[in-house]
């Protein structure tokens, strides 16, 4: 699996914001090992997990559950880099979603965006890239709260989504979530997600400014090609399974499609890296039903449904062969 980084800006103004924070920033920083004078700094990076550790440990020393979607409730378009002026400034919000989307990887690696479209509106999914690094509430958190406060840079600071989801259970106090979000928010979900009315995708942005959006595409087209990361033929496949948990299809023919690539071809591309599609399949089914186990409150036999399995005990067998351990232990050493 690839390293994955962050560029300097993405710590921009947490000093400040935390200030009425016991200790403030300083003390956070110090166990994840950043270098205060790297704040704000664009062209320096840090890896993208003391990142992810860093609302973690925050939560944990202000003793805050909320601590991530607090700190994501600052955060404000204009101060975050190419990804936010970009999204700010675009024709509506549907290119806004577009254009955050595809310049995000000059502010955060690791972090991917897609969506999916139907006759009611457009889901938004976000997802973290490293299997390592997925689980992290705090972090699921305020890439949520991010995510909204750059489509409210288009739609206004008053404007909701249809619904948000979360992949982990409920932590921290549910009004926080309702009041911040302002509209349905559910838990113990498949996948970090904002729905979005069909109505709000083609609504006019007043901020809209086509000159300054084409001089920012051209320094973020720049920036990703000089620093683009090449994935594997295997790390495509997982990554395009684990989105397919959402849509219920997971076999190899629609994976290939999406790779644009005949079946017998990715078979051969995975062989060639040392894997085989079932395996993948399989490994993906398990990390997907172990971060379930640890970050909900789902019983077995829904998860099991969840991910496609005849019945509970095929979930079983299949953990107890990857993990070493029952589903139930698992859970309960978590």
């Amino acid at each position: 699996m690839q390293n994955y980084y962050v560029d300097g800006h993405i710590w921009s103004g947490l000093d400040q914001i935390l200030q009425k924070f016991p200790g403030g920033a300083a003390p956070i920083f110090k166990e994840i090992g950043v270098n205060l004078t790297n704040l704000g700094r664009y062209g320096t990076t840090e890896p993208l997990s003391k990142y992810v550790a860093f609302f973690e440990v925050g939560a944990k020393i202000s003793n805050d559950l909320n601590f991530g979607l607090h700190v994501g409730s600052f955060i404000k378009p204009l101060r975050s880099g190419l990804p936010g002026n970009m999204c700010l400034h675009s024709k509506n919000l549907y290119d806004g979603i577009i254009n955050l989307k595809e310049t995000l990887p000059t502010l955060i690696q690791g972090m991917e965006l897609s969506f999916e479209e139907s006759e009611e509106g457009l889901t938004l999914f976000s997802r973290i890239l490293d299997p390592k690094l997925k689980g992290y509430s705090q972090f699921d958190d305020l890439c949520m709260a991010y995510l909204l406060s750059m489509l409210r840079g288009v739609m206004g600071r008053h404007w909701s989504p249809k619904e948000v989801h979360f992949e982990h259970s409920l932590k921290g106090d549910d009004k926080f979530y309702k009041r911040f979000f302002n509209t349905a928010v559910r838990f113990d979900q498949s996948i970090n997600a904002i729905l979005i009315k069909k109505d709000d995708l083609d609504k006019k942005n007043r901020n809209y400014n086509p000159y300054l959006l084409e001089m920012m595409k051209y320094y973020a087209r720049d920036h990703i090609e000089s620093s683009a990361i090449e994935l594997s033929i295997t790390e495509r496949t997982t990554l395009l399974l684990q989105e397919a948990f959402e849509t219920g299809r997971t076999d190899i023919l629609y994976i290939a499609e999406r790779l644009s690539i005949p079946t017998h071809s990715l078979h051969r591309l995975l062989k060639s890296e040392g894997q085989t599609f079932r395996k993948l399949l399989e490994n993906t089914r398990i990390e997907r039903a172990s971060q379930y186990l640890s970050n909900t409150t789902l019983q077995v036999s829904i998860i099991a449904q969840k991910l496609g399995y005849s019945e509970t005990s095929a979930l079983s067998r299949s953990f107890q062969r990857v993990k070493g351990i029952s589903p139930s232990a698992y859970r309960m050493q978590k």
